[in-house]
């Protein structure tokens, strides 16, 4: 939520601490690192730098980059060791100073994006080829919509409250749809947290083309 002498869009950070999504995204999204042989990892949209630190421990080489001046701040104090630079989907890659990492890791951004084709082309720049880029996302489906609908929790869930909140719904089609049309390969769908279609997100990952 951002506060009231905040950039307007921009998050608010008041703490180092993990996110809840940390209970259910981090596990599998560390086992796909791990399981790829990853050694440079780019948290894009790392917020206060929770997950970097995470990565840090799990023995990766981690960068991350957030527009929230906020954030940086935190994450640059709480993960030592780690790099971490004010800079968003939207600005330009090369501002980032460093390229050919292995992974980049999104996660929960894309809802929260005008122009979600820049998450995609911001990574694809920025990866060495035959990288991969896993994103996360809260996931929608036939089944969890209906569930949303039949208990009426739709004003809840799409708040029109939430400032710099969701903006943008993602099916597994639309997000795979997204990722192929900016020149990846989808290689493998994970459902995350709570049941089996009711799954509180989703994570994508998939591979940029080793020609690229």
């Amino acid at each position: 939520m951002n506060t009231s002498n905040a950039t307007p869009g921009e998050y608010h950070y008041g703490s180092a601490d993990a996110a809840h999504t940390s209970d259910y995204l981090w596990k599998p999204i560390l086992a796909a690192c791990a399981q790829f042989g990853a050694k440079r990892v780019l948290d894009l949209g790392c917020g206060n730098g929770a997950f970097c630190r995470e990565l840090a421990h799990a023995g990766f080489s981690a960068v991350g980059c957030d527009p929230s001046g906020e954030g940086i701040r935190i994450a640059s104090e709480s993960v030592p060791g780690a790099t971490f630079k004010q800079l968003g989907v939207d600005d330009d890659p090369t501002l980032l100073g460093e390229r050919g990492f292995d992974i980049v890791v999104s996660t929960e951004v894309v809802e929260h994006l005008a122009m979600p084709r820049h998450l995609p082309q911001f990574a694809k720049q920025v990866l060495r080829p035959g990288g991969l880029l896993i994103v996360s996302t809260p996931y929608h489906g036939y089944l969890k919509n209906l569930m949303l609908s039949l208990t009426d929790k739709w004003d809840d869930h799409l708040s029109p409250f939430w400032d710099g909140g969701h903006i943008k719904l993602w099916s597994r089609a639309t997000l795979t749809r997204l990722l192929e049309e900016e020149g990846f390969r989808v290689t493998k769908f994970i459902g995350a947290g709570r049941f089996p279609w009711l799954w509180m997100s989703m994570i994508l990952v998939a591979e940029k083309p080793s020609g690229d």
